[in-house]
């Protein structure tokens, strides 16, 4: 099969070159990853069932679960690795197992509806949708079993291919198969190695971080149009808000850049970080890329390249668990009994929000952090969730109430101090430990929220737009 491969990229370069040398910059397809951008991986239903079928500890499972992974990567099957590995372990035969493994594997995949619009909105535009993935041949089978598969073609899986991201040869063979030049397709991936390799052959390439940013992206190159967008964001009262705190600590608080400080330091003594970029104020993105773990930044949604400031969410833009208030809509009408100058029969616009916030929360107000903790789970909109988050109480509260005692933001209000990328998905033991540790280092202390002359520091917008209110 790799010489075939090889055989096809290598008679491919020159027809690529020819349909370059006359192509026009009209794009005709959208090539997509799966995992991270059709759909996420949460493997704690498989983890679960191993640990208690084959009574291990979740250390021993994910040494094993690794061992695997190297095993598959080199071209065996993954059946005949636990054959192996529970012969050579007296565990129970394989074949009293597998089915059901195969069965648990199927929830781990959770669609991420944003994203299912835009194919379906590009399909119906009239552009090509295609697969580029890297998966073993067993995820294949499970994900083509639950119609994953169905809206793409053509569909170039690594095993089956026999290449894998980001080698150039599979966006060479992307291009044939396509019969396309590169400047006809863009490519979406959510790891920015497989996305810099695909513009290094010629293809726009977009590394994806929400559907709401690739939307944004899409309508900025024309292909997704402006009403489909603006009625998308009109939905459900689209308006976020943020609370920034003070950057330097002083005598009774402390300031978000020693959090940042001491969540990076934090995470040193547990991991070997060969690189360390993150912003001085910014929420930390720990990731492994290239066999190197990397602290970095998590980027504002919409300021590609900036590190996302430490903050609280006041005001969410879609709901977080069901039955909770998080969203404008949620809380809207005990936001009205503070201000009374809020229209009753239509949604508000970011600045009359704005202003009513500000006739609430003061400059002065500070918030304690009640605990550290880890959080691994999913948002409604099927995102794996998994951070270190401080959580904050207000007079004991985590959430703002007005004078009526009802919310007015939504509740469990928390700093993110570092997202954790899936491909430190097996690290969670370590990842224990710089919770429990930061927990130490940060329970009981409070921050203040941020004086802009005068202001409270609270930053309002509308979901994927650039433009925001906030005091200067």
């Amino acid at each position: 099969m790799k010489k075939l491969i090889s055989l096809i990229c290598v008679v491919s370069a020159c027809f690529v070159t020819q349909l370059m040398a006359g192509s026009n910059s009209e794009i005709k397809a959208v090539v997509f990853d799966f995992g991270g951008v059709i759909a996420y991986v949460d493997y704690s239903p498989l983890e679960e069932y191993l640990m208690n079928f084959l009574n291990l500890s979740k250390d021993e499972l994910s040494q094993t679960v690794k061992k695997m992974l190297i095993f598959v990567e080199n071209g065996g099957e993954e059946k005949l690795f636990w054959e192996n590995y529970c012969i050579l372990n007296d565990k129970q035969s394989v074949d009293s197992w597998f089915d059901q493994y195969l069965k648990t594997f199927k929830k781990v995949f959770v669609k991420i509806q944003g994203t299912e619009d835009i194919v379906k909105e590009l399909k119906k535009n009239g552009y090509q949708t295609a697969m580029l993935s890297d998966v073993t041949k067993s995820q294949a089978k499970i994900v083509r079993e639950l119609g994953y598969y169905s809206p793409f073609n053509p569909i170039l899986l690594s095993c089956e291919i026999g290449i894998k991201k980001p080698d150039p040869k599979v966006f060479k063979l992307l291009l044939v198969q396509l019969n396309l030049p590169a400047s006809a397709v863009i490519f979406v991936d959510d790891r920015s190695q497989n996305v810099e390799a695909a513009k290094k052959e010629g293809i726009d390439g977009i590394q994806f971080v929400t559907p709401e940013q690739l939307q944004k992206e899409l309508m900025n190159r024309r292909i997704l149009y402006e009403d489909t967008h603006a009625k998308n964001l009109c939905k459900d009262w689209m308006i976020g808000g943020k609370i920034h705190f003070e950057e330097q600590g002083f005598a009774d608080y402390i300031g978000t850049v020693e959090i940042n400080d001491l969540t990076r330091k934090t995470i040193k003594d547990y991991f070997d970080v060969q690189i360390d970029s993150c912003a001085h104020n910014a929420k930390a993105l720990l990731k492994k890329e290239n066999n190197q773990i990397i602290l970095t930044h998590y980027e504002e949604r919409s300021k590609p390249g900036i590190g996302e400031e430490i903050h609280a969410t006041l005001l969410y833009t879609s709901k977080r668990v069901e039955d909770a208030h998080h969203t404008l809509r949620d809380i809207y009408g005990h936001l009205r009994e503070v201000d009374a100058t809020l229209p009753q029969d239509n949604a508000p616009t970011v600045k009359q929000v704005a202003d009513a916030y500000q006739k609430i929360i003061q400059p002065d107000w500070r918030f304690q952090i009640a605990d550290v903790e880890f959080i691994n789970g999913k948002s409604k909109g099927g995102m794996i969730v998994q951070c270190i988050i401080a959580k904050l109480r207000l007079d004991g509260k985590d959430e703002i109430l007005n004078n009526e005692g009802r919310p007015i933001s939504g509740n469990f209000l928390h700093l993110t101090l570092a997202n954790i990328d899936s491909s430190m998905t097996f690290e969670s033991d370590k990842l224990q430990f710089v919770v429990s540790d930061l927990n130490d280092k940060l329970s009981g202390k409070m921050v203040k929220i941020g004086n802009k002359k005068g202001c409270a520091d609270l930053e309002f917008g509308v979901s994927g737009s650039s433009e925001r209110i906030r005091p200067q």
